[in-house]
């Protein structure tokens, strides 16, 4: 196997027990009485997403994952249909299950080994350096979202 650029992707189920506050204050600017469940709903996850990306680490309350750093949050607000409009409004958007995909920085993918990803950062030339192997397990949930050969 060649060395290749990766980028990893991990899906979590959000605590909205740890990020109450950003999503009390995210509902507290999205509600309005005209809005529809669908609607409250879109608006609301879309402004928690935002919120998120800015500063994924601080809000998500994620360490680095062996190293490599969240970049990108997508949110996703599951079982819509099992909600009402009150419950949700009652509860200011803390009953949602809000699933987070989370890209990770780009790494270099040296190798798979004992049902481990080998990887080293891609600040270094692999080439001529001397590089500092990082050996994530595969049961962390990562998955590769993105690979490019490197020749």
């Amino acid at each position: 196997m060649y060395p290749s650029k990766v980028i990893f992707e991990q899906v979590k189920l959000i605590d909205t027990e740890i990020t109450g506050d950003l999503v009390q204050s995210c509902f507290n600017e999205v509600y309005s009485p005209r809005h529809s469940l669908e609607e409250l709903v879109a608006e609301f996850e879309s402004r928690i997403q935002s919120q998120i990306n800015s500063d994924p680490q601080h809000y998500l309350m994620i360490d680095s994952l062996y190293g490599i750093k969240p970049q990108k949050v997508l949110l996703k607000i599951e079982d819509i249909e099992n909600y009402t409009l009150a419950s949700v409004i009652s509860s200011k958007g803390k009953c949602l299950n809000i699933i987070a995909k989370i890209e990770y920085e780009e790494v270099h993918l040296v190798g798979f080994m004992d049902n481990k990803y080998m990887i080293a950062n891609t600040d270094i030339n692999l080439w001529s350096d001397y590089a500092e192997i990082i050996y994530i397990p595969n049961d962390e949930g990562l998955t590769i979202k993105k690979i490019q050969l490197l020749e």
